[in-house]
């Protein structure tokens, strides 16, 4: 972080001598106590409202990563009592879940995940895998198609909690 802004907090610390050399040895600037009221004001008020659009994105974020972490529990939890039998689909199944959230966590910072770098989108393959493992179980007569159905939705849940945010220019 301070390899970051240093160079920001230079310039305004350069800016700030300027202005204070100026102001000692060329021209005295004068500026109204009513000017720096008003700007102080409009900054303060510009600095509300981006705290709280901050804030706003923070708790989304928060929200949609929450409901990341319920869903993989519910989809385990679920198959965990009707996979009992067929342990190798469970195994698969629970290693794949487990997996699900890194690979959001890459798609949304937009870094690759390990072992899977020729993936355009980790998630969905993953998420895709998932479905495979539970019509395979249901192909086995482990599930019925309507147990098919429900846990396929806890899938295509963890796809809708996997959107990209809008970036803000920096």
């Amino acid at each position: 972080m301070f390899r970051e802004i240093i160079g920001r907090v230079l310039l305004c610390v350069a800016w700030a001598a300027a202005v204070v050399c100026f102001d000692k040895y060329v021209v005295d600037v004068n500026i109204s106590s009513l000017l720096h009221a008003l700007t102080g004001s409009a900054l303060g008020l510009l600095l509300v409202f981006r705290t709280n659009a901050s804030y706003d994105r923070f708790w989304e974020g928060r929200k949609l990563w929450g409901g990341i972490v319920n869903e993989t529990r519910n989809l385990i939890r679920s198959a965990s009592v009707h996979l009992a039998g067929e342990r190798d689909l469970l195994v698969s199944l629970t290693e794949l879940t487990a997996s699900f959230p890194p690979a959001t966590m890459h798609q949304l910072r937009g870094t690759k995940m390990p072992g899977m770098l020729e993936v355009q989108h980790p998630p969905l393959l993953v998420a895709t895998q998932m479905t495979a493992i539970l019509k395979e179980a249901q192909r086995r007569g482990a599930i019925s198609d309507i147990l098919l159905a429900n846990l396929d939705q806890n899938i295509q849940q963890l796809i809708d909690y996997n959107r990209r945010p809008i970036r803000l220019r920096r």
